[in-house]
């Protein structure tokens, strides 16, 4: 079995590495969507989501 170390502080959610983990508390508790379409500003939790949105402009 995978060592999984890093635990949300928040819920029992576990992963191997720690940017995992952050991302998680970002998309899931905090609800922060730092990543801002420059087309039409709506903003992502995912960056990956800016280039999916930017591909329909």
């Amino acid at each position: 079995m995978m060592e999984r170390p890093f635990k949300c502080p928040y819920c029992d959610h576990r992963t191997k590495e720690k940017s995992a983990v952050e991302k998680h508390i970002r998309c899931i508790h905090t609800g922060e969507a730092p990543y801002k379409c420059k087309y039409c500003n709506q903003a992502f939790k995912e960056s990956n989501k800016v280039f999916i949105d930017f591909l329909y402009f």
